[in-house]
This record gives structure tokens, sequence and C-alpha cells, in this order.
């Protein structure tokens, strides 16, 4: 375990060195070591898968039940320390780390600051503190004098003016047109995060302060899974599979992503629901105090964990939208597992509290509805939107990135007269484009949406649909046997295929699913974190590759990564999934068969 770590110190050290040479201001992107790093991350990796299946045989279950395992024992102990402590060096040395391609983090700096300031993060845009920082550097067009007309647009963009920090952090905000897509429960944390630093602090400081408060919700999110591992009498060095997982490295450590945030409060929640509903050795209860074998005491600290679940589910979808898609199961365990007045109460609790965390951020979306162009600058109004979006909106209705699945369906419904002009045809379009024109059209006839995005607002409807149909055979999964083992594994298969369904398959929303990993039946599951950091060779082909085919294709810089790379990404793994549903399936009736025989 020592050398392995030793060896993880080493790569992520060199790392941080090479980080450095991601620097924004360095114009020539060419010089940037994408190929290194990734070769680095790769070798990570394969310590890391090398580290966990050496922890799983040597700290084996007993009992393919969780609640049958032997007690952990002693032993557990010092590989449990070793494990935190090189996981807490790993993030330590990453924190000191520049961002490598990713600028997220700079936008949650701009929010922070704005919230700390007293300012609503859901009515401001960075371009409009630009323009308020200097009211003569754009036309004459009735945004610019909305916003040298709003004196608390005034009162930030001074503010950020007086800080070095905040400016150099504006500059670097992308996407700059939109409101924050981020939910009040981040904007808090990031508020908070803000509130520490000094007013002459450089960018580095701002960075670096920022980061730490993501990683310590990563490390926070690594002592749960102990907790739950405790609770179901797992071993506690199973931890491992989380805690030294490359991509939460260069996802929270490095890259600062605030998804650290929501898998907290995910987790939380779910070993809260695990307590509530499957008291420590007492699988065999079904409900709230029905159960003989269940003294009266015990009742009340169980509905403690239940509204405890509940409100920190809420607070999950308060900090990212995804956790919604985890309260049909939950509701499914209230049902099975708890009395009828729990079934009933416990979802409408969930809903409440969910809408009051929700509230500043939904109240903001219809304002900005109501207002349209007066809320957002009208300089990136296109002819084919019929508004201009929020920030979540505009993430909800066209963001696709490094999808296969839906890259699939949605281009072979996307006609050829809609395609961007420097884009060409997909290579893996079979439906003849009259039959895709008529299809979009009869979408159109329905949704009334603008003919460019026909196609992949219909895509995500049938996405949509066949999520819904998977969770619901999840839940029914869980309903036919309703252990925590089973439900642990229904809730990780319910993030998992949503991502695998979704339009934008970015790297770090892969770690919603990886405090459940150590729970998912297949091991082929845990080659997902790995392959998803084939993501960052897309600014490889951006740079090198941006007038040229690559690999002697008639495809430049991103059309190659966009059209290409995503089969070789995530293809293999799912035909290995594929593999293992119909061996898991086909080998009991063959074990039937030679029974009999």
């Amino acid at each position: 375990m020592a050398y392995l770590g030793g060896a993880l110190v080493v790569i992520y050290a060199s790392v941080l060195n090479l980080s450095f040479q991601f620097q924004l201001d360095n114009e020539d992107t060419q010089s940037r070591p994408i190929l290194l790093v990734l070769s680095l991350l790769s070798a990570a990796f394969a310590i890391y898968l090398f580290a966990c299946f050496w922890t799983y045989w040597a700290f084996p279950s007993t009992s393919s039940s969780f609640e049958n395992h032997q007690k952990n024992q002693p032993g557990d102990r010092w590989p449990l320390i070793w494990i935190f402590l090189f996981g807490a060096i790993f993030r330590l040395l990453l924190v000191f780390s520049n961002p490598i391609q990713e600028v997220d983090i700079y936008r949650y700096i701009i929010d922070g600051a704005t919230v700390c300031a007293g300012f609503d993060p859901y009515t401001t845009t960075p371009v409009k503190i630009a323009a308020a920082r200097e009211p003569g550097g754009l036309p004459d067009t009735d945004f610019a004098i909305a916003v040298s007309s709003k004196e608390e647009e005034i009162r930030l963009a001074r503010m950020v003016s007086s800080r070095p920090g905040l400016e150099h952090a504006l500059n670097y905000v992308h996407f700059q047109q939109y409101t924050t897509p981020y939910p009040p429960v981040s904007q808090a944390v990031f508020a908070v995060a803000m509130k520490t630093v000094p007013a002459d602090a450089g960018l580095n400081r701002y960075l670096i302060t920022m980061k730490l408060a993501i990683v310590l919700f990563d490390l926070a999110t690594a002592f749960l899974v102990v907790l739950l591992l405790s609770h179901l009498n797992l071993p506690l060095p199973w931890v491992i599979v989380y805690c030294w997982c490359p991509l939460t490295m260069k996802e929270f450590a490095n890259s600062g992503h605030l998804d650290s945030i929501v898998v907290f409060l995910v987790t939380a929640a779910i070993l809260a629901t695990v307590k509530a509903f499957w008291p420590k050795g007492n699988d065999a209860v079904d409900d709230f105090g029905n159960n003989p074998a269940i003294e009266t005491k015990t009742v009340s600290p169980r509905f403690f964990w239940l509204f405890l679940s509940a409100l920190l589910l809420a607070l999950a979808v308060g900090a990212k939208i995804f956790p919604v898609i985890l309260f049909p199961l939950w509701c499914f365990a209230c049902l099975k597992r708890g009395r009828v007045l729990v079934a009933v109460v416990a979802p409408l609790v969930l809903v409440v509290l969910s809408a009051v965390v929700l509230w500043p951020m939904i109240r903001q979306m219809n304002e900005t509805k109501r207002l349209g162009h007066k809320l957002a600058p009208a300089l990136v109004a296109a002819p084919d939107r019929e508004q201009i979006d929020t920030g979540i909106e505009a993430f909800a209705k066209y963001w696709e990135m490094n999808d296969l699945l839906f890259m699939l369906v949605v281009e072979n419904l996307r006609p050829d007269e809609v395609l961007a002009p420097n884009t060409r045809k997909a290579w893996f379009v079979v439906l003849p484009n009259g039959l895709r024109n008529q299809i979009t059209d009869h979408w159109l006839a329905k949704s009334k949406k603008p003919r460019i995005h026909a196609a992949f607002g219909l895509t995500r409807w049938l996405m949509g649909g066949v999520f819904v149909g998977l969770a619901l055979f999840f839940c029914i999964r869980f309903w036919r046997q309703a252990t925590s083992q089973i439900w642990l594994e229904m809730a990780f298969l319910t993030v998992a295929w949503f991502w695998f369904l979704a339009p934008t398959q970015n790297p770090w929303y892969w770690t919603w699913a990886l405090p459940l990993l150590v729970f998912a039946r297949s091991r082929i599951w845990f080659l997902v974190s790995g392959v998803t950091l084939a993501y960052y060779l897309r600014f490889y082909f951006e740079y090198h590759h941006s007038q040229e085919g690559v690999w002697g294709s008639d495809l430049v810089g991103t059309n190659f990564f966009d059209f290409v790379v995503p089969w070789i990404e995530f293809g293999p793994v799912l035909m290995l999934l594929c593999g293992d549903v119909l061996f898991n399936c086909l080998t009991p009736s063959r074990r039937r068969r030679l029974k009999k025989e």
C-alpha cells in the first residue's frame, strides 16, 4: 500500500509541476503538455485499479449480503489510515496546481464575491459587470443604456475593479453573456470561501481558497463512505475506490469543480436513508416500529434519520439539480420500508424542502423570462432563439459534449440543412435526410421550437423517456428484494445510466456515481473513471489539428473528437457492460439445465 501511494505521490507531483504550463495568459496553446499530463493520469489510474483489486483481495467480504458480513476487523484500521493519509497528500499537492484546461472555478470566484457584496448572482452577468466598469466601452444599444443606469451593477463593477484577484478572475470567466447556472447552496459555499480572502489578494489566493473548500467536501465524502461501509459491516479499506480515484484528484483538487459539494450531500443523504430504513444488524425490519423485535425507543431515531435524509437530499438539489433523479428510488424506499404515513409525508417533505432551497433561482428565472432582453445582453440574442436564456436554461437546451449514446440519436435526427457551416455530417448517420426532415417537422409542429434545435430537443425527450424507463425498472428491482444492498446498487445504476444517456458527459459529472461505485455488482464500472479522462484530448485536437485532418481523415480538430473519440472512449465499456448483463442473465438458466441433467 505504501509503495503504491508513494508512486502516486510522484505522479501527482509531476502533474503539479506541468500544470503551470497551462496558464491562460500563455497564448501558445500548442506548447501545453496535454498528452504528457494524460499519460501521467493514465499511469495513476492503472496504479489505482491495481490498488483497488488488491484491497478487494486482501479484505474480502465473507458474504454476498452486506448485512451478513462479519464485523470489521481491527486489521482494517492501519490500511484505512494509509489510504486517508495518501488521499490527503494527493489532494494537497494538486490544490496548489494551476487548473488544467478548466475555467469553471473563475465563475465560482465571481459568484462568491457577488453574493458577499450583497448582490443577486441570478440577475447579473460577467459581461454586464465589465460593461458597467467601462460605461463607454459598448455601442449605444438598449443593453448598454440599461447597464449604465443600474447603480447596483456599477457598484459591483467598482468592487471588482478594486480587487486585483477578482478583476483577473473576471477576464477568465467563459460564457460571460449568461447568468450563473449554479443553484443557491453552491452559491452559499462560494460566498463563504470568498469571505475569507483579503481584498488585496491575488488570483492565486482566490484559486487556492476555493479549491481548499472543494477538497474539504471531497475528503468529507470519503469519510461518509467509511461510515456507510461500517454501517453495512463491509471492510473499511474499500473506501480506496473513492479516496484514491484519479478522477477526483483531477476534477476536484486540480480543476476545483463544485460537484464535490453535491457529491458530499448526496452521500450524506444516502447514509441517512440507510440508517433510517436498515438499522445496523437488522435488515429484516420492514417498518417503523411495527416489528416487535424493535423496541419503541428505536423508533424516534429512525424518524430523525429519515427527515435528515430528506433535508440533505433537498440541499443536494440546491447545490446541483441532478439529485432529483434519486427521488423515485428514495420514495420507493419510503413506501416499501416505512408505514403508510411515512410513504405519504416523507416525499411531500422532500419536495417542499427542495422547492424552498431552489426558490431564489426559480424566482429570478421567472423574472428573467418576463423581462427578456432587459436582463440579458441583446448582443447574444440569436434569430433562431425565441428568447434570451439564463445560464441554466442555456445549458439544458444547447449543451452537448463528450457523449456517445445521445450523439448517436441526435445526429440521426438532425437534417443536413441545419448543420453548422464548418460541420460535416457524422459518419454514422444512417437515416435518409428526407426522413430526418419529416421527423423534425413533425416534432416542430408540436413543440414550436426553432428548427435548428429541433433534433436536440426531440433527442432529449427520447433519452429522457429511456432513462425514466430504466429508473422505474431499478425501483421495481428494489421493490422485489428490499435490502440495503439492492437499494445502494440501484442508486448507483440510476446515476450511472443518467450520465451515459445525457448529452453532456463531462468527466467531473461521473464523480456523482463514485461514492456508490463500491456497491456496483460489475467491476467493469471501475473503467469509466479512467476512460472519461479522454475528454481532454479534445483540447489537443483543437490546438494541433484545427486546420488539417486528424490521422489522414477529413475531420479536423474538435470535429474529429466529437465524432470519433467517444466511440473509442465509451464503446468498449458499453460492450463489456452488455456482455456482463447477458452473462449474468444466461448463467442461472445454464445452471438450472446442468442441475436437471
